[in-house]
């Protein structure tokens, strides 16, 4: 392989990621689930752009609280536009093909090469991650908020002098408006202030943090003064939407985590055709209880590494940032009283897909250590899983929007 080709290779396979991640997410848009909540966000923010309504309020929550209306707001960009909702289901897809390069950048500069490019690939070719970004929900935009405030982390504990009061704003005013436009941001929120706490110079950590978040709140003010009109029924609706016994489920928590590199259960929306899409894809069940098993391989890995290492700062760091923080997002999600959904879950990535990528990564690494006569071997099994993976989650893609024309 020529030099020059060896050096960019990585850039290249970035770029093939993130054009391929651009054409799942688009292709066939016109296909797109639009039920009540897609069709009443898209109206709204159609009245909104057209000078007609100014939104207080937000789509129903399933809790039955009424959400801040940042989501409509922002909707209301592509609607000024069009009349059509696939234009904004196209700039939400963009959107979540764009967050290939900062995924990329950040688990490079934390791991490898090896283990970045497995970690883009498995979020550019997972079915959740497709489906998601195909629809006019709030938890699109997820994804987002999720990769950026890991992107953040990254740049706020590296050691080459970044940006500091630039990054903590940014990183505060994604935690604020991400809250409004899903309340499962606020799980990471309250892991940022475990991050904020191992930086130095801790109280002008949060004193940016603070500033930058009460700009973001600055949107959803609206909504306080829509419920500050009657406080009474705001109060019935807090009371109502609080459940009265604690939603205590660890082992569900980590299905639906584990299952944002499956489709999240997202295929059940196909109703009566459900069990003929299943009957299509005969070994996708046995492939996701190996990416589960991968995935929580890269866990346990991520946790020794640090733990064994905890001496040396980049070990130090790497833990931190890769299993600590997102343990304390999800430990707080599970010790609230909050039934949780699958699609809660887009919020924590990009650490499904970084788990699953820490453990191929670090195989393919120590596949390439081995004598030459192993490696022979090694090498050609391991990208033939990578391929076979590949293969897989696109069948089972192309066999959704298939389905989808046929019926």
């Amino acid at each position: 392989m020529p030099e020059s080709l060896k050096k960019n290779l990585p850039s290249y396979i970035v770029l093939s990621l993130f054009a391929l991640a651009l054409f799942l997410r688009t292709y066939r848009v016109d296909l797109m689930e639009f039920k009540w909540d897609e069709a009443t966000a898209w109206l709204t923010s159609q009245l909104f752009a057209g000078g007609y309504y100014f939104p207080c309020g937000g789509l129903m929550s399933s809790r039955r609280i009424q959400n801040f209306p940042l989501f409509i707001y922002l909707l209301g960009i592509p609607a000024y536009f069009s009349i059509w909702p696939t234009l904004a289901v196209i700039c939400i897809a963009v959107i979540n093909s764009l967050l290939v390069f900062p995924l990329y950048v950040a688990t490079r500069r934390l791991w490898n090469t090896p283990i970045a490019c497995t970690t883009v690939l498995l979020y550019v070719i997972s079915p959740a991650s497709i489906f998601f970004a195909r629809k006019l929900w709030a938890q699109d935009l997820m994804p987002a908020f999720g990769i950026g405030i890991f992107y953040l982390l990254e740049r706020l504990t590296t050691t080459d002098n970044p940006p500091l009061r630039l990054h903590l704003f940014l990183l505060g005013f994604l935690c604020s408006t991400g809250t409004q436009v899903h309340l499962s941001v606020l799980f990471l929120t309250g892991a940022c202030f475990f991050g904020l706490a191992m930086l130095p110079h801790k109280k002008t950590n949060f004193v940016w943090f603070f500033i930058s978040a009460g700009v973001g709140s600055l949107f959803s003010l609206p909504w306080w003064w829509w419920q500050y009109q009657d406080l009474t029924v705001f109060w019935e609706q807090m009371q109502q939407g609080i459940p009265t016994e604690k939603a205590f489920h660890p082992l569900q928590i980590t299905q639906f985590f584990l299952s944002q590199l499956g489709d999240a259960g997202f295929s059940q929306s196909l109703g009566e055709k459900y069990s003929a899409f299943l009957a299509l894809n005969p070994g996708y069940l046995a492939f996701t209880y190996m990416i589960l098993l991968v995935t929580l391989g890269g866990g346990i890995f991520c946790f020794w590494q640090g733990l064994h290492h905890w001496h040396d700062q980049d070990a130090k760091r790497k833990t931190s940032i890769c299993f600590i923080f997102p343990s304390v997002a999800l430990g707080g999600l599970l010790l609230s009283r909050t039934p949780v959904y699958s699609h809660y879950f887009s919020a924590f990535y990009p650490y499904p897909f970084l788990f699953a990528g820490i453990a191929l990564g670090t195989l393919h690494e120590h596949i390439k250590k081995l004598s030459s006569p192993r490696r022979k071997v090694s090498h050609p099994c391991f990208f033939l899983l990578l391929t076979a993976m590949l293969f897989l989650q696109l069948g089972y893609v192309y066999r959704f929007v298939d389905i989808l024309i046929r019926y």
